[in-house]
């Protein structure tokens, strides 16, 4: 699942170079629900892709670690519980639970100059 995400993430950036744009306007997105309720970190993002299981957003400018920080310490006060850390040196990959059946993975990943940040929620 979580590796499902990044790879999702990663051929985003690689088709795009890292750039999300219609002509000359940056492509955005509304933030839909069940994101909108977490209080996620989305502010200087741009989000790129949102709907029920999945939300990515890209920041043209961040530091990878600090991101993953933000939204990991957003997750968590949702009340989601960290459940499994794959992250490596380069890469962070964070699976979480919240009550019996919904399941969230968290990858965040800088390419070309951007971060990337890809969540996406499974029911069990």
């Amino acid at each position: 699942m979580q590796r499902r995400t990044l790879l999702i993430g990663i051929a985003w950036l690689v088709a795009c170079n890292g750039r999300s744009f219609v002509g000359d306007t940056p492509y955005t997105t509304p933030l839909t629900a069940p994101w909108s309720a977490e209080n996620l970190p989305v502010e200087g993002g741009q989000v790129v892709f949102s709907d029920a299981q999945m939300l990515t957003i890209r920041f043209d400018s961040g530091d990878r670690p600090a991101l993953s920080k933000q939204f990991d310490d957003a997750l968590i006060a949702a009340g989601h519980l960290r459940r499994v850390d794959t992250s490596a040196a380069d890469m962070t990959s964070i699976t979480y639970g919240k009550g019996g059946g919904t399941i969230v993975a968290l990858g965040v990943l800088e390419l070309h100059e951007t971060v990337t940040v890809s969540l996406t929620r499974y029911e069990r």
